[in-house]
């Protein structure tokens, strides 16, 4: 049996989070993007650094995206490039509570998988689920059976950017030694 939802701070170092968090903020953003509602908030989302590479080339995105998939121990089906993107919300602009994936998508290997980008926590809401909130805290990876309903929660202040890199509805082989597992 395997947890729902598991998370995991202290992956990085301050000097390496920091300088990702840099990094991205500086990445080309797009406003426009929803998820998998309808009638869902619309917020920031890049897939391209500032030199117009794509996120999935990124360095520090692999080395991220390596070193989750280490401590989880789990190895990676098949994904879309676009499944790999930045998440920016800014004051007030609230997610709403959606699903990344449908049943019918092998629901059981299904997994989202979030890196909390920003250096600073101040004012950094959260990440929620029907069952808890999730806090922001900077490098902090959180992962969840991409059917949990959940949401991205905003900054309280209007000057900031929320950022989490998102790698949406992998399919993952867990070892059985994996933290997420019961």
């Amino acid at each position: 049996m395997m947890k729902r939802i598991d998370y995991v701070d202290n992956l990085f170092d301050d000097d390496f989070v920091a300088r990702v968090s840099t990094k991205y903020h500086t990445n080309l953003w797009r406003y426009g993007h929803t998820s998998n509602r309808p009638d869902a908030s619309v917020f920031w989302v890049s897939d391209r650094l500032a030199d117009f590479t794509p996120l999935i080339d990124c360095p520090d995105q692999k080395i991220i995206f390596d070193k989750i998939k280490e401590y989880y121990k789990f190895e990676v089906g098949e994904f879309r490039d676009e499944d790999i993107y930045i998440n920016g919300q800014t004051y007030e602009l609230e997610g709403q509570m959606h699903i990344d994936c449908s049943h019918k998508q092998k629901p059981t290997e299904k997994y989202t998988i979030i890196y909390m980008v920003n250096y600073h926590s101040d004012n950094m809401q959260g990440f929620e689920t029907y069952q808890n909130t999730v806090d922001f805290v900077p490098g902090r990876v959180v992962i969840f059976d991409s059917i949990m309903p959940h949401r991205g929660l905003s900054t309280s202040v209007k000057n900031n950017c929320r950022m989490t890199l998102t790698w949406k509805s992998f399919d993952l082989v867990f070892d059985k030694t994996s933290p997420i597992m019961l």
